[in-house]
């Protein structure tokens, strides 16, 4: 499988959206946290979250995901509920990493990675198909 410039560029995108993502769920979430134990690192998670997305979830999963979707063919609307329902879950996942221990005493709210990361797969979807036309 040949590797373009396009799919470099949406793999460094879809890392950069992914980071700054998790940069503002620590930024809402993180926020409510009160207590020494936790150390809002703020935009250091974010990073960190952005080389680890660029490193493993964008090649191995997104960009894999993507070509398939589109050697099949799929409209805008299928590859755009796969993307979101995807990203979703990785958002809840991110979510359960930073916060697992905190969530009932602090009431934090998994809803808040939901709307953060569906938002990231509609940018990533919409941003791919500019890209593949």
């Amino acid at each position: 499988m040949e590797i373009t410039r396009k799919q470099f560029i949406l793999i460094f995108l879809f890392s950069f959206l992914f980071g700054v993502a998790t940069w503002m769920l620590n930024s809402f979430e993180g926020t409510k946290i009160t207590t020494t134990e936790f150390a809002n690192l703020g935009a250091l998670v974010g990073v960190l979250s952005g080389l680890a997305s660029l490193a493993l979830i964008g090649p191995l999963i997104i960009f894999p995901l993507t070509w398939f979707l589109n050697k099949k063919g799929s409209s805008i609307i299928v590859k755009m509920m796969i993307l979101v329902i995807l990203n979703i879950g990785l958002g809840l996942v991110i979510f359960n990493l930073l916060f697992s221990e905190f969530i009932e005493e602090y009431q934090l709210s998994y809803l808040s990675a939901c709307y953060i990361y569906a938002v990231v797969g509609l940018l990533y979807t919409l941003i791919e198909h500019k890209f593949s036309n």
